[in-house]
């Protein structure tokens, strides 16, 4: 597990006790939680960084293997901020994760779809986090 994604969860139960009922479960969801929202970089910026030289996946890899894991992944991220809204975490923490999991989400989708390259205009972005404010509020 990568210490930035242990350091996040472990400040979250600090933060909040009562985080602690599902701290197991979060536990065992991070990493693969940012190794989503990063294979998602990844493909998005595969074609600038083969453009210059650079490659952060064997050759031997198809990009449908990486789109796959993206996914699998995400379904991991999505538990994760399922059990911080089922354990009642603050507004701010469900935010914090939840925002990038549907960003990372979408543009996998853009990418899929477009290419490498392809990302969310600000615009999506904006209505995105419009959308995730206004469930919150329900």
């Amino acid at each position: 597990m990568c210490i930035r994604d242990r350091l996040l969860t472990d400040l979250f139960l600090l933060a909040e006790p009562k985080l602690e009922a599902v701290a197991t479960e979060l536990r065992a969801n991070a990493a693969l939680f940012g190794e989503g929202l990063q294979l998602v970089n990844v493909l998005k910026d595969r074609r600038d960084d083969l453009a210059d030289g650079r490659s952060f996946v064997p050759s031997s890899v198809e990009p449908a293997e990486l789109f796959a894991l993206a996914r699998q992944d995400l379904v991991h991220a999505a538990h994760y901020v399922e059990a911080l809204v089922r354990s009642g975490a603050s507004e701010g923490t469900v935010a914090f994760t939840a925002l990038p999991l549907r960003l990372a989400c979408e543009t996998l989708d853009r990418i899929e779809s477009d290419g490498p390259g392809a990302k969310l205009s600000r615009e999506r972005v904006l209505q995105i986090y419009a959308e995730l404010t206004a469930e919150r509020r329900r």
